[in-house]
């Protein structure tokens, strides 16, 4: 049981609990450790109830039912996931949308999870399992899974997968659209051969650095996700900038087949003219960067991609790092005890003007979408 944010759990006795209405109580077997978890223990997720019993990647069989609960019974096992209840009465359970609930529970966050001998769950949130494969290793599809799972519907069909990053959810991608008849090809930081190594093991076709890749095929789809703007340093000129933001167009073209999409997501300069952004820059939002304007964008991919969407999600991006400014003051004790002096001021100090440089417009985030011609 977690008792005090950012200390060790503790062994605690506590009463025999009965399941209620629509509940199940279960015997736990086992369950995964999630990096959500760990912020949990931290303290790095808004409004924790304290105390609180961790774990949401958990298995085990029913050992009690509650009134009402008919399709599940004693001694079948299931899955736990972190998404423990919702309401169903609002605009999101309405639609089906059900992970996006106004009024969710959360399994080893709003209520007790899986690091304990037995656990109360909802009934309609339970897993059935059925009798194939080890507890221990079905733990881990309870949210590396799932989440994994979604994104590779979301993605489509292709014969060919890209994984960017090659983690707890990639790892088991991998193996599903091995198993699919896929065409996998991970992406790890450049030069960690161990994960690389991992990734082959696991069926991946390709594993290696992005610098490193030269596509055999063409992919049906590419997402960029906060890259292009640190493609460029202060100081350049507009062209200059442009030629450099155009090679990257050039590439994504080159591994696209014709008619494919590039989704593209990064910060660009807003209503500052070119000739007052290096006071910004140097002010420590990002010193060693220069992001783009949309114009500059746009003239880079004018050869290769066509246009189809841009959206602008600047005040979307204030509110989230006004969440971060808020949980770094409110951890500004335990980071000047570990960390050396000026980096709780520094991180303070970037916060507050890259909020100040969003609020003024002088900031966007920005997502396009792209057609290759």
């Amino acid at each position: 049981m977690l008792k005090k944010l950012s200390t060790p759990l503790e062994w605690t006795e506590l009463p025999e609990r009965q399941p209620g209405p629509g509940e199940i109580r279960v015997k736990v077997s086992a369950c995964g450790v999630c990096r959500t978890d760990l912020h949990v223990v931290d303290g790095e997720l808004p409004n924790p109830h304290i105390p609180i019993i961790p774990g949401h990647e958990v298995v085990g069989r029913i050992d009690a039912i509650g009134v009402g609960v008919e399709d599940l019974h004693i001694g079948e096992r299931v899955g736990i996931p972190w998404l423990g209840h919702t309401c169903g009465a609002c605009p999101y359970c309405m639609m089906h949308r059900e992970n996006l609930c106004d009024h969710p529970i959360f399994t080893g966050f709003t209520r007790d999870g899986g690091y304990a001998t037995a656990t109360i769950a909802d009934a309609r949130f339970a897993f059935p399992l059925g009798e194939a494969g080890s507890d221990v290793a079905l733990a881990p599809l309870l949210c590396a899974g799932l989440i994994g799972w979604r994104s590779l519907v979301i993605a489509g069909d292709g014969k060919k997968l890209g994984l960017y990053g090659f983690g707890a959810a990639a790892h088991i991608v991998a193996q599903v659209a091995t198993w699919q008849g896929r065409s996998v090809f991970a992406f790890t930081r450049p030069g960690d051969v161990t994960t690389q190594g991992f990734a082959r093991s696991l069926g991946a076709e390709w594993a290696g650095g992005s610098e490193d890749y030269r596509p055999a095929g063409k992919f049906a789809g590419i997402v960029s996700v906060g890259a292009l703007e640190h493609f460029t340093r202060p100081g350049l000129s507009a062209a200059e900038k442009v030629k450099i933001y155009r090679r990257f167009f050039e590439r994504c073209r080159d591994w696209l087949n014709p008619g494919a999409r590039l989704s593209l997501q990064c910060i660009t300069w807003g209503n500052v003219p070119r000739d007052r952004t290096g006071p910004i820059m140097a002010q420590d939002v990002f010193p060693e960067t220069d992001p783009p304007y949309v114009t500059d964008v746009l003239e880079a991919s004018a050869d290769t991609f066509e246009p189809l969407y841009m959206e602008n999600s600047r005040s979307d991006y204030v509110r989230t790092l006004e969440v971060w400014l808020e949980r770094l003051r409110a951890r500004q004790p335990e980071i000047e005890a570990m960390t050396t002096d000026g980096i709780f001021e520094f991180y303070e100090r970037y916060l507050r003007r890259s909020i100040y440089g969003f609020k003024r417009k002088q900031l966007q985030l920005c997502r396009f979408l792209f057609q290759r011609h």
